[in-house]
């Protein structure tokens, strides 16, 4: 990561933190020179996001609070600052779920269905926030592919955290954050690129074979179905499709079922249609910033 300036404001801004080995030297130490240091209003941290792997690849679990080695002042504003926390947004995507063609692409589904209001992640950083995504994704919101893991496993692991270290948070808002990401070769930085994608995204989808196109589509032998000319969607009026949005979904946690229940889900396709998710909405540059 290079050296450089965050600009921050604790109030509107949600960070995303990825602590390293060992948590006490980077996690701990960076929360509290945030804490005394750096935030001259004392607002501390309000906004976080939250993935499974920010609280798994590092030594957090290992820590005991109670471990003399570890400095009272860093440890006491770690607690300090997530009991003070406003909101939190469990991070997730899923590398398919907008064009599913049954089991062709992983889904273990027969169904082909092009869920064109899945949001499309992009590597950028800022973005308006809607109560309400305003498209008309109704129809959508009944199959959503979000994968076969259980997304509550990040929430429990979360609580886990806080009752570790003794951390009663009861006005924490807690938010679930899906979205698809691109391929590597693909991620979206500005218009040019979310073209791009939506055009590999379009001749895939009726079935125009390109060198952009995975191998195992390109080979001659392989019976790629084409969505296009399937039954549900050969008559479809693109004027009147569902047109893509860059960002992402925001669900209530409770949409995954009870943090109580264990085991992965029974279908891979969800029906959230009774839980209109929030919209956040990137405007996207017409060229990437560099340097």
């Amino acid at each position: 990561m290079k050296p450089g300036i965050l600009y921050f404001n604790p109030e509107h801004d949600f960070l995303r933190i990825t602590p390293e080995w060992s948590v006490k030297n980077t996690l701990f130490n960076f929360l509290h020179l945030l804490k005394t240091t750096y935030d001259p209003r004392h607002i501390g941290l309000r906004n976080l996001v939250v993935s499974g792997n920010d609280l798994r690849a590092n030594d957090l679990e290992l820590i005991e609070p109670s471990d003399p080695d570890l400095d009272r002042g860093p440890k006491e504003s770690f607690k300090g600052l997530l009991e003070n926390l406003d909101e939190v947004f469990f991070f997730s995507t899923t590398h398919a779920g907008r064009q599913i063609l049954g089991t062709h692409n992983g889904v273990p589904t027969s169904e082909i269905v092009y869920n064109r209001s899945f949001p499309i992640q992009v590597n950028l950083p800022t973005f308006d926030r809607l109560p309400r995504d305003p498209r008309h994704i109704g129809e959508d919101l009944k199959q959503v592919y979000i994968g076969m893991n259980d997304h509550r496993d990040t929430i429990r692991l979360w609580h886990r955290r806080l009752d570790q270290f003794g951390i009663t948070a009861p006005g924490i808002k807690y938010k679930w954050y899906i979205a698809f990401e691109p391929r590597e070769d693909e991620r979206i930085s500005d218009v040019e690129t979310a073209r791009k994608f939506l055009q590999q995204e379009d001749d895939l989808w009726n079935g125009v074979k390109h060198s952009e196109h995975p191998p195992f589509v390109q080979m001659s032998d392989y019976k790629f179905p084409v969505g296009a000319q399937s039954e549900r969607y050969k008559n479809e009026d693109l004027e009147t499709a569902v047109k893509p949005a860059f960002g992402f979904w925001l669900f209530p946690i409770d949409v995954l079922g009870s943090l109580e229940e264990t085991g992965g889900p029974d279908t891979p396709l969800w029906d959230f249609s009774k839980n209109c998710p929030e919209l956040g909405v990137v405007s996207l540059p017409e060229r990437a910033q560099t340097g």
